[in-house]
């Protein structure tokens, strides 16, 4: 979206960059069925969201493979077609278009000219695994850019399989019925007994029973559309009203359910952030001080190489478990000093020092290995100081006493 100041010169332009993971967050949780937020969405129940571009392109869904993307050669992937190879389909490998997707269900290819539209709607499709279900769709509205022309970004669906969805209405549309041909069963015997004066009461009577169930079904239509803070008012304390009264209680148990995972969601995303920002922490300590650290595990496999004691012993990066003679090949002096380190006779850290010539300077380490836990050994930690400029001062210290000294005794 470009920036422009006051006069209408273009001062800049903004752009928005979302990582995939993050638009799967708006759909890959959100299931119509009972428990309406979900870790992992189930593809092959059919309850499930997705979203596709204005070209009809899937963007996010449960199965990652219907993404598109570019084949090996750099080019992008046809799509899931009638023609297509059941091996390529197998692996997974075929990304998967609204537009050409009538071969599975002709409402799919209108739904994306829908969307383009800008309309929104409810469809009934049968997915690629044969799950037939009802799927509401709207249009995502942008205008900038490429997207300008249409007005809209792509679409959003939400679908139900056909079983689930209707089977809260109808079991409550079976009870209502059921309760409905007693009450005019018995309605028309007593017309058929009483006459014309009994015809009069039971009309009254039929008012003040179809009242509240023609209330009760309007709530549940209204429920499996997704509305669970309807409730129906009880005003009896008949069948009718005990339906009532269990109706909502059904809708306060699922609202309950719903406040219930969204908390543990957030626990959850707590409980991640702490994590990270954790092992951030030790990771910027680790990388940060002056002292090379090595991880060993039990076999003396090196596991890990900080950026110290890669600077120190010019090491290049590792990838996985690597034996410490292989490692330190160009640095035989360390390995000799490192031969008398195990197994630790002391219940303290061991450390020794060594010196080396390296491209005719004269080099001092100090090498240290302490255990990484004080039970049964479940690896080391060696480290590698680089004390050349240390002992350096040190040794010119010296010099320079001895040299006063010999001044004084001259004098």
């Amino acid at each position: 979206m470009s920036v422009r100041d006051a006069s209408g010169a273009l001062k800049g332009v903004v752009v928005l960059s979302l990582d995939h993971r993050h638009l799967m967050e708006f759909t890959q949780h959100i299931t119509p069925a009972e428990d309406r937020y979900l870790v992992f969405p189930s593809y092959d129940s059919g309850n499930y969201a997705f979203m596709f571009d204005d070209e009809g392109w899937i963007i996010t869904h449960p199965k990652y493979w219907d993404i598109r993307g570019l084949d090996p050669q750099g080019k992008l992937v046809a799509p899931y077609s009638v023609d297509s190879s059941p091996e390529l389909v197998a692996k997974g490998i075929i990304p998967y278009n609204l537009r050409a997707a009538g071969f599975i269900h002709d409402n799919y290819p209108r739904v994306a000219e829908a969307v383009s539209n800008g309309r929104a709607g409810v469809v009934d499709v049968t997915n690629v695994g044969g799950s037939s279900k009802i799927m509401a769709y709207a249009p995502i509205y942008f205008d900038s850019g490429g997207y300008k022309q249409r007005g809209v970004f792509g679409g959003i669906t939400i679908g139900a399989e056909l079983q689930i969805f209707h089977k809260p209405a109808e079991e409550a549309a079976s009870l209502i019925r059921k309760e409905f041909t007693q009450f005019v069963s018995e309605s028309w015997m007593l017309i058929s007994v009483t006459g014309l004066l009994v015809l009069v009461v039971a009309w009254q009577l039929a008012g003040s029973i179809a009242d509240p169930l023609l209330q009760l079904i309007a709530s549940t239509k209204e429920m499996a559309r997704g509305n669970l803070s309807t409730q129906v008012v009880v005003t009896t304390h008949d069948e009718v009203g005990a339906l009532a009264s269990s109706f909502n209680s059904m809708a306060n148990e699922l609202n309950l359910r719903r406040d219930k995972l969204l908390r543990t969601l957030g626990a959850l995303r707590h409980s991640r952030r702490e994590i990270m920002r954790e092992r951030n922490f030790k990771k910027t300590i680790v990388e940060n001080i002056e002292t090379g650290i090595l991880t060993l595990d039990s076999n003396h496999q090196v596991t890990s190489v900080n950026g110290p004691a890669a600077r120190i012993l010019q090491l290049a990066p590792i990838a996985g478990a690597m034996p410490l003679p292989e490692l330190l090949e160009s640095w035989p002096e360390v390995l000799k000093g490192l031969e008398g380190a195990w197994p630790f006779q002391d219940p303290g850290p061991w450390s020794q020092y060594v010196n080396l010539d390296r491209k005719g300077k004269k080099l001092t380490f100090r090498l240290a290995l302490l255990p990484l836990s004080s039970g049964k050994s479940a690896g080391d930690i060696l480290t590698v100081e680089d004390l050349t400029e240390r002992v350096n001062l040190r040794q010119r210290m010296e010099r320079i006493e001895r040299l006063a000294s010999l001044g004084r005794l001259s004098a």
